[in-house]
């Protein structure tokens, strides 16, 4: 017998009790389901192209990307593979700043952001099963279908290809660090609401409200803390009113 003791190269799971400490496990599991997503989607790939059957409809394929990505986000949260164990203590020594897709992304510089857009393939013409796309990111997110879909209308009027003068793309107008950050591919117009919608409800979950979630949607969440509500800006105010009342006429708030 080996008189080597056996030891785990894994930490053992964390109890964290403090509000820094479950900021930061909660940042570990974040960041571990970011990674799982991209294996999973390179699997997916993979036995894609290893499969002999006949090529499946564009939009069964989206949401069986999305049905993955639920997948590698229950995982991550279920115990995982031990990365966000061993991620832990780095993220709590350094105040949980490691990026998460529930924190506010860093900017990446626009060469990285540029090759990862040009690496995860070109964009979809078109949104298919448009509600069933919203309704999943609702179930994903907990918001309102009616919120998502008056974002999409402000921020593209639906065009799965558009492109603002900054740079933001598709229904969402995601900026590729934002969407690097998110762990989706923002020219899928199926990952596009997904990510988009699970930053509105980061937004929301910091802030409180819907009003207060679409302020830092588009100005930023640091404006919306900065001033302790919605930015004095023209463009903010006019845009938080628009999504709203969009909102309230597609829910039936409206009379």
């Amino acid at each position: 017998m080996s008189n080597i003791q056996s030891t785990s190269l894994v930490p053992s799971t964390p109890n964290p009790t403090t509000a820094a400490e479950k900021k930061a496990w909660k940042a570990s599991q974040d960041f571990e389901a970011i990674f799982l997503r991209q294996i999973f989607q390179s699997m997916r790939k993979a036995t894609s192209a290893m499969s002999e059957s006949d090529e499946k409809d564009e939009s069964e394929t989206q949401m069986q990307d999305l049905a993955w990505d639920g997948m590698a986000d229950q995982v991550a949260h279920a115990g995982g593979f031990g990365l966000a164990k061993i991620l832990y203590p780095k993220i709590l020594a350094e105040g949980s700043s490691l990026p998460s897709q529930y924190s506010t992304p860093p900017p990446l510089p626009s060469s990285v952001a540029s090759a990862y857009v040009a690496a995860r393939g070109p964009a979809t013409s078109k949104i298919k099963n448009l509600d069933e796309v919203v309704s999943r990111a609702a179930a994903d997110t907990g918001l309102d279908p009616a919120l998502i879909h008056a974002v999409i209308q402000a921020e593209s009027g639906g065009n799965a290809q558009a492109k603002s003068a900054k740079g933001a793309l598709g229904p969402m107008q995601l900026m590729p660090a934002t969407a690097a950050d998110l762990g989706v591919n923002p020219l899928d117009p199926v990952q596009n609401i997904l990510g988009g919608s699970r930053y509105l409800a980061a937004m929301k979950k910091q802030f409180g409200s819907d009003k207060l979630a679409l302020a830092a949607y588009n100005a930023g969440p640091s404006a919306v803390a900065r001033h302790g509500g919605v930015p004095p800006y023209a463009e903010t105010q006019a845009y938080v009113r628009k999504v709203l009342q969009t909102r309230d006429t597609i829910s039936g708030r409206n009379p």
